[in-house]
């Protein structure tokens, strides 16, 4: 085989269910929520990682981010959730770019997206570089080693989860709907802030 790929990381989604819409709207009543990526649209504080009603969603995040660590990136270690935020979206709001610093793994969990509410898009780290030595070259296609951003086009109850160092920001939503979504980061038991 004469090609390999190298350095590659990636980003691991699956699809569950969890009934948490209604957790996100009564969270919104009771939060004035704050300002950080997002433009428009709300973002609450951070959540209370001890709500049982969270419980079973937090089992699931910390055992699918173990399963991608255990099968991709192979550190000797457990990632545990650290903090977790409840986005709503509606039409024009968006999420502009940036990473979570002081985190290992981050992610995302869409509770209800409606088509047209906004794509993820990934930034690649290399991106300066590949830009300034490739452009202005003609791609025939664009594929996973030439392409700068990616992105995915998430349905409800999907589960993304990808390294921290991702730069990544969601598109403004064209639904007259809302975007719920839960955002999560995960890190060692030696770095946790809120793990008790």
């Amino acid at each position: 085989m004469s090609y390999n790929i190298m350095f590659s990381s990636g980003v691991w989604i699956k699809n569950k269910a969890f009934n948490l819409k209604e957790y996100c709207l009564n969270v919104q009543r009771e939060d004035k929520g704050r300002v950080v990526s997002n433009r428009g649209g709300y973002q609450s504080n951070p959540l209370n990682l001890k709500d049982p009603k969270l419980q079973p969603f937090i089992s699931y995040i910390e055992q699918q981010t173990n399963q991608f660590n255990k099968e991709v990136y192979k550190y000797d270690t457990t990632f545990y959730i650290d903090n977790m935020w409840i986005n709503i979206n509606n039409k024009g709001n968006s999420n502009v770019s940036h990473l979570h610093p002081r985190t290992h793994f981050s992610g995302v969990y869409y509770v209800d997206k409606p088509k047209d509410s906004g794509d993820i898009y990934f930034e690649r780290p290399d991106a300066d570089f590949i830009i300034t030595f490739f452009n202005p070259l003609i791609h025939s296609e664009y594929t996973n080693a030439n392409s700068c951003e990616w992105f995915f086009s998430c349905v409800n109850n999907d589960l993304v989860i990808f390294p921290a160092f991702y730069k990544h920001r969601v598109e403004p939503s064209e639904s007259n709907r809302q975007r719920i979504s839960i955002s999560f980061n995960l890190t060692t038991l030696s770095n946790l802030k809120t793990y008790t």
